[in-house]
C-alpha cells in the first residue's frame, strides 16, 4: 500500500508527519475529487467516528489485560489488510514494553489482543473493494488511481478514529491516555502516533482548560441545577452480542414493495409523510443473515434515513409507555415465520430540527488539542452557526436544549445522534434490553 512520494503522496506524508490527519484526508479526498467517479467515491466524507465510544472500552480492557503483563510503554492499533478482506474491517491491538530510549516500536512486545475490534461506518468501501477484486482489474488499469486513494483514506479514517479515541481517554484520565497510540494499517508505512499526556510530542497544547472543555463531567449545571444529560443511543458491533461479525446488520429487508414506499415518501425533519395504503404497509420478507443473534432491538440493512432499528413487541411497548413520540410503526408480517420475526416491527422517532438548539448555551469545536489548534465556538443563534458554516466546520460538542423544546421527551433524533432520557435509559437497563448500547461519554453531549 505505499506509493512514491510525489504530488498528493509527498503531502500526505507530510501532513502525517506534522501529526494534520485533518488536512491528510482533505487532501486524499480532494485528489480523489478530481478523479472521474467511481465506486470508491462513495467513500468521501464517511468515518468510523461514531464508534470512539466503544474503541474507549476495547481499549481499557486491553490496556488492563496488557498491564498484568508488565508496564505497558505504548500501544499500537493496526488495521488489517482491508482492500484483501473486504468482509472483515478491523483494528487489532499491539501493547510494547516501556523503554527509555523512546524508540518503542524497538521494545519486546508485552501482548497482543485477543480480540479485534470490528469497524464501521464505511461500508461502501466493502462492496467497492470487493468488486475490484472480482474484476480481477490490471496493474495500471484505470480504477487504480481512485482504488489507491480510497485505500489511503481508508487508512487514515482508522487513523483518525484512534487519534479521537485517545483524545478522549486523555480527558477522561483513562490510564492508557498516559501513554502513546500508533496507529497503522496492516503492510503500510504509515504511522500516526498520538503522544502520551506529558509526552512532548503533539500534546503540548492539551491544556487544562481544553481538558475540562471535554469532560462530560464538567458540564455546566443547568438553570434548575441538575444537568438533565440525554444519554445517546447506539446499536452495538460486537459480535458476541449481535452474533455476527459485519458490524452492521443482524437481519435484512427483502421486501421491494416495502422499500420502494418508504424511499419515495418525502420526510421533512420532523415527520415523514405517507398515504394512508403505506401507512398500512408490512414487512413481508426479512432475511436474518448466518449466526445473528436476535436481539431485543435488531440493526438492519439496507438503511433507511430515519428508521434506526427494529424492535421486539415487548421493546416496543415499553418505549409506547413513554414520551418517544414515535412517529410511524412498520410490523414484520412473514408467511411463513421460521425465525419468529413476526414479533418485530420497524420503527421511526421525532426528529428535532437543528433550531431546537440553544446556540448561546452550546459549544461547538474546530482543530483537535492533539494538533495544537483547538479552539472552541459559541453562537448567538441559529442564523449565526449557518453563516459560520459557509466558511468553517465546526462540529458540535455540548448541545443545550432550546427553551422551547418539550423537556418530557424521553427519546428523540437530534442532528445524527438517537437520545434517551436518565428515566427511559432506566427501565431498558432494568428489563435488560439486549441490542443496545447507552452512553453518557460520546460527544457531542446533550443537555435538556
Amino acid at each position: 500500500m505505499s506509493q512514491p512520494e510525489t504530488g498528493v503522496w509527498g503531502r500526505l506524508d507530510a501532513c502525517l508527519h506534522a501529526g494534520n490527519l485533518s488536512g491528510a484526508i482533505v487532501e486524499v479526498e480532494t485528489a480523489l475529487d478530481a478523479l472521474p467517479s467511481t465506486v470508491f467515491h462513495a467513500l468521501r466524507g464517511a468515518s468510523f467516528l461514531a464508534q470512539c465510544d466503544e474503541l474507549l472500552a476495547w481499549v481499557d480492557a486491553f490496556y488492563a489485560h496488557a498491564s498484568r503483563k508488565g508496564p505497558v510503554g505504548a500501544l499500537c492499533l493496526e488495521l488489517n489488510a482491508f482492500d484483501a478482506n473486504p468482509d472483515a474491517w478491523f483494528l487489532d491491538g499491539f501493547a510494547y514494553e516501556a523503554g527509555a530510549d523512546g524508540d518503542w516500536l524497538a521494545n519486546e512486545e508485552l501482548v497482543a489482543a485477543a480480540e479485534p475490534f470490528l469497524l464501521r461506518g464505511l461500508e461502501a468501501g466493502h462492496a467497492a473493494f470487493a468488486r475490484y477484486a472480482a474484476a480481477d482489474q490490471p496493474a495500471g488499469g484505470p480504477l487504480e488511481p481512485s482504488r489507491d486513494l480510497a485505500a489511503a483514506l481508508v487508512e487514515l479514517r482508522a487513523q483518525e478514529l484512534v487519534a479521537n479515541a485517545h483524545r478522549a481517554a486523555q480527558a477522561q484520565g483513562r490510564a492508557w491516555g498516559r501513554v502513546p497510540v500508533a496507529a497503522t494499517a496492516h503492510d503500510s508505512d504509515r504511522v500516526y502516533e498520538s503522544a502520551g499526556v506529558g509526552e512532548p510530542l503533539a500534546l503540548a497544547a492539551l491544556t487544562a482548560a481544553s481538558l475540562v472543555a471535554l469532560a462530560p463531567a464538567a458540564r455546566p449545571a443547568s438553570r434548575g441545577g441538575t444537568v438533565p444529560f440525554c444519554y445517546k443511543l447506539t446499536l452495538p458491533s460486537d459480535p458476541k452480542v449481535i452474533g455476527v461479525r459485519n458490524g452492521i446488520m443482524q437481519v435484512e429487508i427483502c421486501d421491494d414493495a416495502f422499500l420502494a414506499a418508504v424511499r419515495s415518501a418525502p420526510f421533512n425533519e420532523t415527520e415523514g409523510v405517507f398515504s394512508d395504503p403505506a401507512k398500512a404497509l408490512a414487512i413481508t420478507g426479512l432475511r436474518v443473515v448466518p449466526r445473528a443473534k436476535l436481539t431485543d432491538v435488531l440493526s438492519f440493512g439496507p438503511m433507511l434515513y430515519g428508521f434506526p432499528f427494529l424492535v421486539k413487541r415487548k421493546t416496543l411497548a415499553l418505549l409506547s409507555a413513554f414520551h418517544t413520540r414515535i412517529t410511524h410503526v412498520f410490523p414484520v408480517a412473514l408467511n411463513p415465520d421460521e425465525h419468529g420475526l413476526n414479533a418485530y416491527s420497524l420503527v421511526r422517532f421525532q426528529r428535532l430540527d437543528l433550531d431546537c438548539i440553544d446556540y448561546a448555551r452550546s459549544t461547538f469545536y474546530t482543530g483537535s488539542p492533539l494538533l495544537g489548534n483547538y479552539q472552541q465556538h459559541r453562537f448567538s443563534n441559529h442564523a449565526a452557526f449557518g453563516e459560520a458554516f459557509n466558511s468553517f466546520l465546526a462540529l458540535p460538542e455540548h448541545l443545550v436544549l432550546a427553551p422551547h423544546v418539550d423537556r418530557t421527551l424521553d427519546l428523540f433524533y437530534l442532528g445524527s445522534g438517537l437520545y434517551v432520557s436518565e428515566r427511559l435509559k432506566k427501565a431498558l437497563e432494568q428489563e435488560k434490553t439486549t441490542g443496545i448500547k447507552i452512553s453518557a461519554a460520546m460527544l457531542p453531549t446533550v443537555e435538556g
